[in-house]
């Protein structure tokens, strides 16, 4: 096996997959993260699922945040679970500007929790629009954002990149380790007839 697959690859990819309730504002905060861009009324429902991108530079390090938009309508929920598939962090977003704020945390922390332990955390959304009650945040990180606003949009997803960048070069160096060892213990006998490597 070639000891230079991971040394010749620069791109270390992150999955980012993002849930919540229908019209909780999952789309324009990845609109305004990707493109700095909002419009209120230029959103479509999210059918199914929308993938994007984008590349951040870091410490002489490239990362490639794989955002994953998934669908919030009740229909689309039995879905989910495979989006969930090898998430390194997924953040669940519900409406600041709607009076059910704990159903919403409540009911999207018990499905993540039926299938997987990964990182996760808790997005406020429309906090332009927030209506003042009560928000048990589980003891989970936490953000109240605005895309409107652009408030603290880059920063969840700096949140994202800072919880798993770390491991994932840990893991990109410990499997460079791994692959090189063949290598450093192959020994030459010699068994009298013919040389064995």
């Amino acid at each position: 096996m070639n000891s230079n697959i991971f040394q010749n690859s620069e791109i270390i990819s992150l999955k980012c997959v993002i849930i919540g309730d229908a019209n909780s504002g999952k789309t324009s905060l990845i609109n305004r993260y990707i493109n700095s861009y909002f419009n209120q009324f230029d959103i479509a429902p999210t059918i199914g699922s929308s993938f994007s991108h984008k590349t951040i530079h870091r410490n002489n390090k490239t990362y490639r945040i794989d955002i994953w938009d998934t669908a919030g309508q009740e229909r689309y929920r039995s879905l989910m679970p495979m989006y969930y598939r090898k998430a390194d962090i997924i953040f669940i977003c519900f409406d600041l500007s709607s009076t059910n704020c704990s159903r919403q945390i409540e009911y999207w922390l018990s499905e993540v929790n039926k299938f997987l332990t990964t990182k996760i955390i808790l997005v406020g959304t429309k906090s332009d629009m927030k209506i003042e009650q009560k928000i048990d945040t589980k003891n989970l990180d936490y953000f109240e954002t605005s895309a409107k606003l652009a408030q603290n949009v880059t920063e969840m997803f700096d949140r994202c990149l800072n919880e798993t960048c770390d491991t994932k070069v840990q893991y990109k160096t410990s499997m460079e380790i791994v692959l090189q060892e063949p290598q450093e213990t192959q020994e030459t006998k010699n068994c009298g007839i013919c040389t064995i490597q």
